[in-house]
């Protein structure tokens, strides 16, 4: 038996949450794979949230950050670095509080539950985090690296803190082949990086969850381009509604589908309006148990992510992951790992990051050609069905982890 515990930023903060909850998957699925292991996940508190609770006899504790509480602004709502961007000086005032709490947290059920292992998601601020317990406690840590918190890891301080986040017997895994080499680039690392991507439940998304129910909402013969997700700057989605206004001029049945929330939704509202754009349709915050439904639903799935200047991009792109599961073709960006997920004209179609024309060629090819959509949409799902499902991500991190707590044990 072997005691776990994991430190998030991001996790639902009750069931059925909108928020991203790929973490709780991962514990979940690794707690079915060895039922005698007790795992504990440590992530930020949020107003309405539980302090602590259990789910499926995994511990969630939930440390608050900042006084008075309903005042937490650093997490949530669509992750720690756009909101840096968006709340600046308070934001960062948090992130100092925020880091000063998790370790007095983290080191305290450490040393209270006799932990084994700390598992710390993102090379800051978690990574650090661990690294601090695993210090004054000799336990060993695992970090895993989602491609956000490495891709802008480029220089200065921000590299440093990375450095210095991961010790010589530090593991750490990556999502994506973007990513595994961007932590050798930017950190020097020099030892084996287990590729560990993330992954999604295969018996949430699948393909049966089509409704042509909810599709009556639109009209007959309507083709449905979507996104679901965070609405940030690194997600390009502005590009998209470029291309759409291309698009719809071109396929007047074609109707664009926008889901989720976030700091780029007002602009993403307000260009909608300058172009005066028919068939865009805005579903705001989608609620877990419906968003299957709304995945499957769709026709063609695009992510037109981009790399900012401050070096940020898409890590690896579960939201591809769940509509490949669901069947639907998918269009990326040539970027960060996105091609982990697309081999061009084989699981998806790939065009040139912040390029409108590049991505209304794809979407155009895509609209009129109904047998390259249902072969990359075919080809999409094997892939998911043989690499990117939890049960197959928790025995491979399993493997690793084990293997890494033998080797610190001898």
């Amino acid at each position: 038996m072997a005691r776990y515990l994991t430190l998030a930023s991001t996790f639902p903060r009750w069931k059925d949450d909108v928020e991203p909850g790929f973490i709780w998957d991962l514990v979940k699925h690794l707690k079915e794979n060895n039922n005698d292991d007790e795992h504990f996940i440590l992530a930020p508190h949020a107003p309405r949230a539980k302090k602590y609770e259990e789910w499926e006899d995994i511990k969630i504790i939930r440390f608050p950050y900042w006084v008075p509480k309903r005042w937490q602004i650093l997490c949530y709502n669509g992750g720690i670095l756009p909101n840096l961007r968006k709340h600046r000086f308070k934001a960062v005032l948090q992130l100092f509080t925020f880091v000063l709490m998790e370790t007095l947290v983290a080191l305290y059920i450490t040393l209270k539950h006799r932990i084994d292992i700390i598992h710390a998601h993102w090379i800051i601020p978690q990574g650090l985090v661990a690294r601090f317990v695993s210090f004054l406690t000799r336990r060993p840590y695992l970090v895993s690296a989602h491609g956000g918190d490495i891709f802008s890891l480029d220089k200065g301080v921000k590299r440093a803190l990375g450095i210095m986040a991961l010790s010589e017997k530090t593991l750490i895994t990556a999502n994506s082949v973007s990513t595994t080499t961007q932590i050798q680039k930017v950190l020097n690392w020099k030892k084996a990086i287990p590729l560990i991507p993330m992954g999604i439940e295969l018996s949430r998304f699948k393909p049966q969850k089509k409704s042509e129910a909810w599709r009556s909402k639109f009209p007959e013969g309507s083709v449905l381009v979507g996104n679901i997700g965070r609405q940030v700057p690194k997600k390009g989605l502005d590009n998209l509604v470029y291309a759409f206004q291309e698009i719809v001029k071109e396929h007047p049945n074609s109707h664009l589908i926008l889901g989720g929330d976030g700091p780029e939704n007002k602009n993403l509202r307000k260009l909608v309006e300058t172009l005066a754009l028919p068939n865009v349709h805005f579903l705001g915050l989608i609620p877990a148990k419906e968003l299957p439904v709304v995945m499957a639903s769709l026709d063609i799935f695009v992510l037109p992510s981009v790399r900012l200047a401050s070096g940020d991009t898409e890590g690896l792109g579960v939201v591809l992951i769940e509509a490949m599961a669901s069947k639907v073709p998918v269009i990326g960006s040539n970027v960060g790992g996105i091609t982990d997920l697309i081999q061009s004209n084989k699981t998806g179609l790939l065009f040139e990051p912040g390029s409108s024309s590049s991505l209304v060629k794809a979407i155009d090819l895509l609209i009129l050609d109904e047998k390259l959509r249902s072969s990359l949409a075919e080809a999409g799902y094997n892939l998911v069905l043989e690499v990117y499902g939890y049960e197959t991500i928790a025995t491979n991190l399993l493997q690793v982890t084990k293997s890494f707590l033998s080797t610190e044990s001898t």
